[in-house]
């Protein structure tokens, strides 16, 4: 079994476990899953998948703070949907103030860490431009070319940032909808170890 067929067999199993009504969704997703020659073991909230091939996936949910571990042989992810507000350990770029950090993924491959963090700022269109000259000003700072592009249409505005360096790259993209109070931050970064 390939790395995207155990990544496809753990999003399904994650989804079907998610979804369903405990131990009925336990069997269910079992059943399913050994019917295709994936070894799935469900513990309350740790799920763990081994292929064919003896790869082996594990993803736990078991924490209270709302966090999805993924561990795999290429490394480890950590998926945190609606946010406990912090951004996540060892994050390279500092945020411009008064924002509230609402997911995040950070990643780890023993090569490369990779960081995904939204932030949501109230002033819709009209912060864009001045939270987008912030975060070109944070990478600039931090070593990055910067490219920079926009687009504006019907009242909404979005400003997009690319940057590279040596040993990384990121983009961070600022939006706002027409008519919206917030302002929505995305900030990813990759960085070669």
């Amino acid at each position: 079994m390939g790395t995207s067929s155990i990544r496809i067999a753990a999003v399904l199993t994650a989804t079907l476990f998610a979804t369903g009504c405990g131990a009925c969704a336990e069997f269910a997703t079992e059943k399913a899953l050994s019917s295709a020659g994936i070894d799935v073991d469900l513990d309350g909230q740790k799920i763990k998948i081994k292929g064919k091939d003896g790869e082996e996936l594990e993803l736990d949910a078991s924490n209270d703070k709302g966090t999805l571990t993924v561990k795999g042989k290429e490394g480890e992810f950590k998926f945190a949907a609606e946010g406990d507000g912090k951004v996540p350990e060892g994050f390279p770029i500092e945020l411009a103030k008064g924002g509230k950090v609402e997911g995040s993924v950070t990643g780890s491959t023993g090569k490369e860490k990779t960081f995904l963090v939204t932030v949501r700022y109230d002033g819709g269109a009209k912060r864009v431009d001045e939270l987008s000259k912030y975060f070109q000003e944070q990478l600039e700072k931090k070593g990055y070319q910067v490219e920079r592009s926009s687009v504006d249409t019907d009242g909404s505005r979005f400003v997009m940032l690319n940057g590279k360096a040596e040993r990384g790259g990121t983009s961070v993209t600022v939006s706002s909808g027409a008519g919206e109070d917030a302002v929505t931050a995305q900030i990813s970064v990759r960085e070669e170890l």
